[in-house]
């Protein structure tokens, strides 16, 4: 998709800057008076009523200005159209209302530059439903009318000297919702606030219409199980992490390089594109994806933003204008060294100890794993879910679901009579030698320690199994250590997050890890604006609660999951 975006910034923000202010001449210009001269010469040309017509079309070119300005900016193409239509029709309307020829000439000016740009434009908006703007429009101005009628009707004579009927109040509604001259006198304040209430519902009505026609490109998730075979035969050859495997859920959507020797996973919510990591593939094609992918987001109206990305990287993204703020550090144990032999190891050796002495044990069982297992294996994660706080999250992590965890191996743990109380499902990782853990659930009456019991069995059966590594997960908003470079926004973010531990937990959550981990990785998160930070919390949430339930058969979830 080529597509080029080097329009200079300052010569749009000086045009779009032009178009608002036109706009803003606009409104004033219909709200206030034409001089006497001009105004007479009108009065022989045209009816006065047209001159009345012309100062109401005036202000709605004047706000209609005002918000594609701001459109403009963003490089929509559909607000290139509206401003070049509305800069033309500004200029015929400015002559028939008052003969202003100043500010006709700004508008042909606006209009001519416009057209000399008019390639710059690019950025698609999503498509108008006619049928439902037109009903929400169609309502909003009732509403409107509806307010306008009940307020002179029920308004106290004194407020205007004049007791309304529902006719008069309809009258005068639509005369002040248009900018109809009108010789009513408020008598009161709220009189005059009532009048001046109306003329902002007529500003309003039109900002509510035309913000519809320029909505960024409503993002359709269409499954594509050949792009995703694409994408794994890319990860078993260039996949470096255990994240990875998340870029293979069938909530992922897919963008190739042009030779699809490399892509990017990336989801999208509230108008933001939300990459998995880094691009997976040959490294000499990194570069031009995340630039293609850039500009694919930019045409389409969304923010681009990459999430939990290595510091592989970096320079990159800097190169291509992105920023990059920390967002915590990997843990990850050595299976090679890890062992219960040593002073550093008796915390271990006491909780294997304890449970073993209970008669607690740990039991792996090889998928695919039998209905009854599945059944137990419910259970637990049911009554896990009852706690406060838990509940099923996905995109960078999978949830609870039979036709997925039915094919993972799982560790279980089970108590002296042979129940099962707590369990962890094994997935792959693309590292060498590296695994890890998704779904790590317990009852709610099993006995402290018992997920530590867990992990500790787990690491030692993995270490025999020939696996040199164990992926952790992320410790968010971990800090930063003496040798890390940070700006003051990252650590006062981070800080501020540590220090709300009651809602976050995250220094809980790195001190549980830090028990077991022998080394961190930062992860990163990659942005193009701080004002997209607000925009991607709620992205990533929207994501991270979507299950895709409602668009994917069980067909294609079961021979997704297989591996």
């Amino acid at each position: 998709m080529e597509v080029k975006l080097s329009f200079n910034p300052t010569t749009r923000k000086i045009l779009s800057l032009l178009l608002f202010g036109s706009g803003v001449v606009n409104v004033i210009s219909a709200s206030g008076q034409t001089g006497i001269i001009r105004q007479e010469f009108l009065l022989r040309l045209f009816p006065v009523e047209f001159v009345h017509v012309s100062k109401f079309i005036t202000l709605v070119l004047g706000v209609a200005l005002g918000i594609i300005s701001i459109n403009l900016y963003r490089r929509k193409k559909k607000a290139w159209q509206t401003a070049a239509i509305s800069s033309l029709l500004s200029a015929l309307f400015h002559l028939t209302k008052g003969l202003n020829f100043e500010q006709a000439i700004i508008s042909l000016l606006i209009w001519l530059i416009l057209i000399l740009t008019r390639k710059e434009y690019l950025v698609e908006s999503e498509k108008i439903d006619y049928k439902d703007t037109g009903i929400e429009v169609l309502i909003a101005v009732v509403l409107v009318l509806l307010y306008g009628v009940a307020g002179f009707w029920l308004l106290d004579q004194r407020e205007f000297g004049l007791n309304f009927n529902i006719f008069a109040s309809l009258q005068q509604t639509l005369k002040y919702l248009s900018f109809t001259p009108t010789v009513l006198l408020p008598q009161t304040q709220y009189a005059r606030f009532f009048l001046n209430s109306l003329h902002w519902a007529t500003i309003f009505l039109i900002i509510f219409f035309l913000s519809s026609f320029f909505a960024p490109v409503i993002f359709e998730f269409i499954e594509n199980n050949q792009d995703r075979h694409k994408a794994k035969i890319l990860l078993n050859k260039y996949g470096n992490s255990s994240l990875d495997f998340f870029k293979l859920w069938p909530d992922k959507s897919y963008f190739f390089s042009q030779d699809e020797q490399a892509f990017i996973a990336y989801g999208v919510k509230s108008n933001v594109a939300v990459a998995l990591a880094d691009p997976t593939g040959t490294k000499n094609n990194i570069e031009a994806l995340i630039e293609d992918f850039a500009r694919y987001c930019t045409v389409n109206g969304w923010r681009c933003v990459f999430h939990q990305v290595l510091p592989d990287y970096l320079q990159i993204y800097q190169k291509l204008g992105f920023k990059n703020f920390k967002i915590g550090d990997h843990a990850f144990v050595d299976l090679k060294q890890f062992n219960l032999i040593g002073l550093e190891s008796r915390y271990f050796r006491k909780v294997i100890n304890s449970f073993e002495r209970n008669g607690f044990t740990v039991e792996k069982i090889a998928a695919p794993l039998s209905p009854a297992i599945m059944n137990e294996l419910k259970k637990i994660s049911d009554s896990w879910l009852e706690i406060p706080g838990r509940k099923e999250r996905t995109f960078t992590l999978g949830f609870f679901k039979k036709d997925y965890l039915e094919t993972t191996p799982v560790f279980v743990v089970k108590n002296s009579l042979d129940q099962m109380i707590a369990f962890a499902n094994i997935i792959p990782s693309y590292a060498p030698g590296e695994t890890t853990i998704d779904l790590m659930r317990y009852r709610q009456d099993a006995p402290n320690g018992t997920m530590d019991f867990l992990l500790i069995k787990l690491f030692l059966q993995l270490k025999k199994e020939g696996f040199t590594r164990f992926s952790l997960g992320l410790a968010p908003m971990s800090g930063f250590s003496s040798n890390e470079e940070s700006s003051r926004a990252e650590k006062t973010i981070h800080r501020i997050a540590q220090n709300a531990n009651f809602i976050f937990s995250f220094k809980g959550l790195k001190a549980y890890k830090a028990k077991y981990a022998d080394y961190w990785e930062p992860r990163y998160l990659i942005y193009k604006n701080i004002l997209d930070l607000p925009l991607l919390a709620k992205a990533l949430r929207k994501l991270s609660e979507d299950k895709g339930e409602k668009t994917r058969t069980e067909k294609n979830k079961i021979t997704l999951w297989r591996f």
